[in-house]
């Protein structure tokens, strides 16, 4: 169990100390963590200079506090890659699982290896609802064929369930550097597989709890909203009762998108600006300070919407705004067609994701779609400034001259699907799935 009372997994302030239903939020999630049959001891991993005892009394199961570093250099990169995803338990970029907000690998596998566990089913501090049905039978899958499924797991919505992984592949995760649970069971082109929701590691769960897009963790405010509101008994209600008990909050829509400008480089076929004038005028600072101020907690940011975010003449103010408004998240949609100088800022700021308009895999069909009989804009200058973002990204974070983080910004290549693309599209999505 991961836990952090100062710090939330997805980088929020936690909530591990809160009340719910009369004991704190560890408490309760160690109260359902003791059900699991299975399990023979529970280890709390919490940072070294944090205590958690008087979060946790009266315990049924041996519990013992290992403190040790829960963070690491690519946390800040397996954060951003679930902001947009936080609702389901895969989705994110990477193919980034609500169990990767666990990581890092290796204080789990050390943790295991001290406290002579084969295997571990792991779970978060805030995870005040697993269920420890769909853990101990997700955990029996494991314990059957221990050498052949050495990860088991489940889709129940993110809080629900634990992920079951052995000792030895812990150890491999905690030598291989950025290693994931996403990188598992995401899919790889270099290394084909059908998906793994329907092989033998994976335990099937009622569709009725399956399709449920909630957060079910105690650290962000909807999440914090709905649970507060339950009527269960909160130590034995299954899945299915919560589930059924859930009345999601009421509230403005998370994920929002802001046009700075309508303004756009490119005018092939496939832009909208090829086809009707757009008379908007670029968005003042004053009213994007004032819509910021209005939008609900951890809410995430577009910038894009029909125009290029980079062409306004203030996107870095905006961008700055954003952040200073206390915006949980920040994506930005390019056409990435600008001097290398306007590329580079895009490493200084805080932004989580970059996502570039391609459409395109070779550059006949970049001009046909989205910059015919342009000279200077075309799908090399893209390319190039996409490739040297890339390098420059990796460069930064290896340098001690810079603060940056790994896979910060992520970068995301786009591409709409078109009669006119659609000889591009594998080779597309393979270069860019390795590259990016």
């Amino acid at each position: 169990m991961i836990a952090d009372r100062q710090t939330s997994r997805l980088g929020l302030a936690s909530h591990l100390a809160d009340s719910l239903g009369g004991v704190s939020v560890l408490q309760r999630t160690v109260r359902r963590v003791e059900r699991i049959k299975s399990v023979r001891k529970i280890v709390i991993i919490h940072p070294e200079d944090q205590e958690l005892g008087d979060l946790v009394k009266q315990n049924k199961k041996q519990l013992v506090f290992h403190p040790a570093a829960v963070t690491d250099k690519f946390t800040p990169m397996r954060q951003s890659a679930r902001k947009w995803a936080m609702i389901n338990w895969r989705g994110g970029l990477g193919g980034a699982t609500c169990y990767d907000e666990l990581l890092p690998p290796l204080p789990i596998y050390e943790a295991a290896k001290a406290h002579g566990g084969d295997a571990v089913i792991l779970v978060g501090g805030d995870w005040p609802l697993v269920d420890p049905d769909y853990c101990e039978k997700t955990l029996a899958i494991h314990l059957e064929h221990p050498k052949d499924l050495q990860m088991t797991f489940n889709q129940a919505p993110p809080g629900l369930s634990g992920v079951v992984i052995c000792t030895d592949l812990l150890k491999q995760m905690s030598e291989s550097d950025g290693a994931s649970f996403g990188n598992m069971l995401a899919y790889v082109p270099s290394h084909p597989q059908a998906d793994p929701i329907g092989r033998d590691i994976c335990y099937a769960i009622p569709p009725a709890v399956r399709s449920v897009a909630q957060r079910f963790i105690y650290d962000n405010t909807r999440s914090i909203a709905m649970m507060d509101q339950l009527d269960i008994d909160w130590d034995n209600a299954t899945a299915t009762e919560i589930v059924s008990a859930m009345q999601p909050p009421q509230s403005m829509p998370q994920q929002v998108s802001i046009e700075l400008t309508p303004k756009r480089i490119c005018n092939g076929p496939l832009i909208p600006q090829h086809h009707v004038e757009f008379n908007r005028q670029p968005m003042s600072m004053h009213t994007l300070e004032r819509m910021l101020k209005s939008l609900p907690p951890e809410s995430l940011v577009t910038f894009g919407g029909l125009g290029d975010a980079m062409l306004h003449d203030q996107w870095i103010d905006a961008i700055n705004l954003a952040k200073d408004a206390g915006v949980f998240g920040i994506h930005i949609q390019t056409d990435l067609q600008g001097t290398p100088q306007q590329v580079e800022k895009l490493l200084r700021l805080p932004i989580d994701i970059v996502s570039i308009r391609i459409n395109a895999d070779t550059s006949a069909t970049y001009e046909k779609l989205c910059s015919p009989g342009d000279p200077q804009h075309n799908f090399k200058h893209l390319t190039d400034n996409l490739q040297w973002l890339l390098n420059e990204r990796n460069r930064r974070w290896q340098s001690p001259e810079f603060d940056n983080k790994p896979g910060i910004p992520w970068l995301l290549p786009t591409l709409i699907k078109v009669s006119d693309n659609l000889k591009d599209m594998e080779t597309f999505f393979d270069r860019w799935t390795h590259y990016t």
